[in-house]
């Protein structure tokens, strides 16, 4: 626990028994702009599962006053420059977007990975919406030389 502003605020391990209120947060969050994601709550339930119920999970979840308003999903994967932590979605409420909870969540992840010995964090955004300069304020840095490719096969 620690207190940010006069709200208490707190950290926790996401576990799949936080499925019900990670998945009403994400559906809410993703079906706002600038996603407008049309999920099912049976295809969000298992893509959040997918991402919780892993070997080595990095997932955790904020609290402000007792309410979920963030999570973190992601897991540990060994890499030649020593372990890193993927991150796989990050989502803060929307009606708290902007008030420096995201950030204050970002770097308390950024301690949880120093303290467990995890040399960086990885994760993909679309540079079109507002999470890109987010990342880049909170010390991401873009890797030209890398890109995201993916093949419709429908």
């Amino acid at each position: 626990f620690f207190c940010y502003l006069f709200l208490m605020i707190e950290i926790k391990e996401v576990t799949s028994d936080d499925i019900e209120q990670i998945l009403n947060l994400f559906i809410s969050v993703f079906s706002l702009p600038p996603w407008n994601e049309k999920w099912d709550r049976e295809t969000a339930k298992n893509y959040l599962l997918d991402q919780i119920e892993v070997k080595r999970p990095f997932s955790y979840s904020i609290y402000q006053d007792n309410y979920l308003v963030g999570v973190s999903l992601g897991y540990i994967r060994y890499w030649y420059k020593g372990p890193e932590a993927v991150i796989g979605e990050f989502f803060i409420k929307s009606e708290v977007q902007h008030e420096g909870l995201g950030t204050t969540f970002m770097n308390a992840l950024k301690k949880k990975a120093k303290d467990n010995f995890i040399s960086s964090i990885v994760l993909q955004t679309q540079k079109s919406n507002y999470a890109y300069n987010f990342y880049i304020k909170n010390g991401f840095i873009e890797d030209n030389n890398s890109v995201f490719l993916f093949n419709d096969i429908s």
